[in-house]
């Protein structure tokens, strides 16, 4: 377990749901490079703002040394995108992150599951798919350098899945259930 200080050398990687963690979680101390609708194939595309200008997530990693970056895509090519598709360019950003930040914790957040019933609605958005991305993402941690964080065993979760009246639209939480997920991930520091 560690303190808020933890975040200040941290960066946040990651679409809508971490759009939520910058907004609402209480974290003010770290560096967040993520958007709505970000995907894992846009890490090395102009998508994100970093200090008043467009760029790419990698060209920030390229110019900006981070000790802890945590990492959470996922859940928006679920649309669209093979698993073995997902899971080769998930790995190619990793080993690219390595490459850029030698020094830094890496940690893979595990895609937050969406409600039972949203799930059973669509045949391709749903946890089966989010669980078997998460465990593509899971078998690259080593627990060395490279961690991996289940956010669906926090208590957001019943059973693995996302509680439904912790969310507004069956697939985001309410912004006051933010601060659990970052109680969630203080709880799963790793200090080396």
């Amino acid at each position: 377990t560690v303190d808020d200080s933890y975040f200040a050398d941290a960066v946040f990687i990651g679409d809508s749901r971490t759009v939520g963690i910058e907004n609402y979680s209480g974290i003010e101390n770290a560096t967040f490079l993520c958007k709505t609708s970000l995907t894992i194939y846009d890490y090395d595309k102009n998508k994100i703002t970093y200090e008043g200008k467009k760029t790419s997530i990698r060209d920030v990693l390229c110019k900006k040394q981070f000790k802890k970056i945590y990492l959470m895509l996922g859940i928006n090519e679920c649309s669209y995108d093979t698993l073995e598709s997902y899971r080769e360019k998930y790995t190619a950003v990793v080993t690219d992150i390595l490459s850029l930040q030698p020094e830094a914790f890496l940690f893979l957040e595990g895609n937050l599951s969406i409600t039972q019933k949203k799930s059973d609605e669509s045949p391709k958005l749903n946890n089966t798919n989010l669980f078997l991305r998460n465990a593509a993402i899971e078998a690259l941690a080593n627990q060395k350098n490279i961690f991996y964080i289940d956010i669906n065993e926090s208590t957001l979760c019943e059973d693995g899945v996302l509680i439904s009246d912790y969310t507004w639209d069956q697939v985001h939480i309410k912004a006051e259930y933010y601060p659990v997920w970052k109680d969630f991930l203080l709880m799963h520091g790793s200090v080396g």
